[in-house]
């Protein structure tokens, strides 16, 4: 049991760093809007703009792409710990039926 309480210590862990992740990613988007803002308040030209607000859109496509794999990561971590759970109490009835 003290193996799964660790197990499901380092899955929160991983979760609290996931969210603090995402939210920097919509930081960064926060960030690329208001750098359109800005650059259009100071006249740069509308293919500037267009060619900034792509990249930035590649990058986000890109960091979600990693955050759906750390989620995927945590997602197997949690099946396979419900698994050792599921099979502790079928070792533990196990004992208690012999």
């Amino acid at each position: 049991m003290e193996i799964i309480v660790k197990d499901l210590e380092a899955l929160a862990y991983d979760l609290k760093v996931l969210k603090a992740s995402l939210s920097e990613g919509k930081r960064d988007c926060d960030r690329g809007l208001h750098f359109d803002e800005q650059a259009n308040h100071e006249g740069q030209t509308k293919d500037f703009r267009l060619a900034a607000l792509f990249g930035r859109l590649g990058d986000a496509y890109h960091d979600f792409d990693r955050r759906i794999d750390e989620v995927r990561e945590i997602e197997d971590r949690l099946l396979d710990l419900i698994d050792k759970v599921e099979y502790e109490d079928i070792a533990t009835m196990a004992k208690r039926n012999r």
